[in-house]
């Protein structure tokens, strides 16, 4: 079994580096307390995540955070009310575990989860309460237990604090990368053999993932010849000569960081006007990208993809041309036209994120998607994966 080394991390500089920012957003917000219940906030504020199934159990647990210090985190993998205290010896600062009722999605036992929820916060003094997702059901029955309690959703504020990385979060992603790398050149070859299926690529490239030590994979969509792009999903057709796939991968890796890429890749020989579109394509892609830099903003990076792609007289993609990358595969800043933009924000050093144009030719589908750093003075690909051409 091969073994991927992983560079040093200094975690708990980078775990406090995290709690402190989600303190500053309860600071700013004047907040006593945090409900988290998606499964990216609640890592990024007390590192605690259960078990390696990001995906499938994202709904398994939430947590409390009080500001100044103290987690305490609801399980639907302990008794329903069940206390276990200080469960972790590396992470003081979670001091309890409470079952909840499992496996329920949380909106379903806003009951249990008010009564229990609502005991906490009053055990703690807490008068200004925000939360990130919380159930509607959930949030109507807290505010009658706990009238004079006010609650303000800060979901936004989180995910903005969350959009410039520490140096240790960046070390992360950029070794998750490498692994992503290694999948995607798994996935090339599979497609230049020919005669695979889709099904069967997916599982050369899932099986590199987890050969080399990931958490979970969050997706794996693979799309040759057919009549919409929208229809990622695999299947057993088997790829012949000429035909043009691409594939849009990505997991959750170490310290539970994201990846995601896309490539394109052609069977055999393809036609020249085909190849030649591919090549202008990718000149493009980087001529834009070459231009992300601090100081300018999102929605520029989305114009200069849009103008190029449509100089060259191809169909534009419908969908934003990227997006942040971190504990969740997208994230801050949105890179899309300023209309479609909540907020149009101003791209920073330290940003991780996602562009990911696509076009299509006579009714072919071409895609391009890289990890990229904003670093003080231009942007880093961290990824290195072929382009297929």
């Amino acid at each position: 079994m091969r073994e991927y080394e992983w560079p040093y991390v200094d975690w708990q500089t980078m775990i406090e580096y995290r709690i402190g920012k989600v303190n500053r957003v309860m600071e700013n917000e004047k907040l006593d307390a945090l409900i988290l219940t998606c499964f990216d906030n609640i890592r990024y504020a007390t590192d605690f995540w259960l078990m390696n199934w990001v995906e499938g159990f994202y709904e398994g647990y939430a947590a409390i955070v009080k500001r100044g210090g103290g987690s305490y985190i609801y399980s639907s993998f302990e008794k329903p009310g069940e206390i276990i205290k200080s469960p972790l010896d590396d992470k003081p600062h979670i001091k309890e575990v409470i079952g909840i009722p499992g496996w329920y999605p949380l909106s379903a036992i806003s009951g249990p989860l008010a009564e229990t929820f609502g005991s906490k916060l009053q055990e703690l003094g807490v008068k200004k309460v925000g939360f990130d997702n919380l159930p509607v059901g959930t949030y109507e029955l807290l505010r009658r237990q706990l009238p004079s309690a006010e609650f303000k959703p800060v979901c936004w504020q989180l995910l903005e604090t969350r959009a410039v990385k520490h140096e240790e979060e960046i070390r992360l992603i950029e070794a998750n990368c490498s692994i992503l790398d290694a999948a995607a050149s798994e996935g090339l070859k599979a497609i230049r053999e020919g005669k695979m299926t889709e099904h069967q690529i997916a599982a050369r490239i899932i099986s590199e993932m987890y050969e080399l030590g990931i958490e979970c994979f969050s997706h794996c969509g693979i799309v040759s010849p057919r009549p919409s792009h929208f229809l990622t999903y695999t299947n057993r057709k088997p790829l012949i000569e000429g035909d043009v796939v691409w594939f849009d991968i990505g997991f959750y890796g170490k310290g539970g960081y994201a990846t995601d890429m896309a490539r394109t890749c052609f069977v055999g020989r393809p036609a020249k006007w085909l190849l030649d579109a591919y090549k202008k394509f990718h000149e493009v892609y980087f001529k834009c990208l070459n231009t992300i830099k601090p100081g300018i903003k999102a929605s520029e990076i989305d114009s200069l993809l849009r103008n190029h792609i449509r100089e060259l007289g191809y169909g534009e993609h419908p969908h934003a041309s990227g997006h942040g990358i971190g504990l969740r595969v997208c994230e801050l800043p949105s890179i899309n036209s300023s209309e479609h933009l909540i907020k149009d924000m101003d791209i920073v050093s330290g940003m991780v994120l996602n562009v990911e144009p696509m076009i299509e030719v006579s009714g072919v589908s071409l895609k391009i998607e890289d990890v990229i750093l904003v670093t003080d003075t231009g942007n880093r690909f961290l990824n290195k994966a072929e382009y297929g051409i």
